[in-house]
């Protein structure tokens, strides 16, 4: 799957953060049915909204931003964090949101990730109340 041509400038993503990126890319589609906006990168990190598909009718999906997915690169580390937003319509983060995390950690200790790039992968996440 990897990612979409054209919704990130591939200069400024290195190889380890582009097969980071398409591992998260996967478990958020498959089990959340969370998609990334447009990536945004530096090249040592960037950042990326996530957008869930809400059904409204029979044939009718319509677009909501669940929160950000930021990626940092270190001498040592690599790092992505989730920020999930709760509000007053939606108080609480969706479970399958959570589960998409736990997958992600999941394959890059089964695909040896951290082996195959060289560096430390740390995946966490965290909810932010916003008004």
């Amino acid at each position: 799957m990897g990612l979409r041509p054209g919704t990130y400038d591939s200069r400024q993503l290195n190889k380890k953060q582009h097969k980071l990126l398409s591992e998260a890319r996967r478990s958020f589609r498959n089990i959340a049915l969370t998609d990334f906006g447009y990536i945004n990168s530096n090249g040592k990190g960037g950042r990326a909204q996530l957008y869930t598909k809400k059904r409204i009718g029979w044939f009718k999906t319509e677009s909501e931003f669940v929160g950000d997915l930021i990626f940092l690169e270190s001498k040592d580390d690599l790092v992505i964090a989730c920020a999930f937003y709760t509000t007053e319509k939606r108080p609480f983060v969706s479970r399958r949101l959570h589960s998409a995390i736990r997958d992600l950690r999941a394959t890059v200790e089964y695909k040896g990730l951290d082996e195959k790039l060289g560096k430390k992968i740390i995946v966490g996440s965290e909810t932010i109340e916003k008004n």
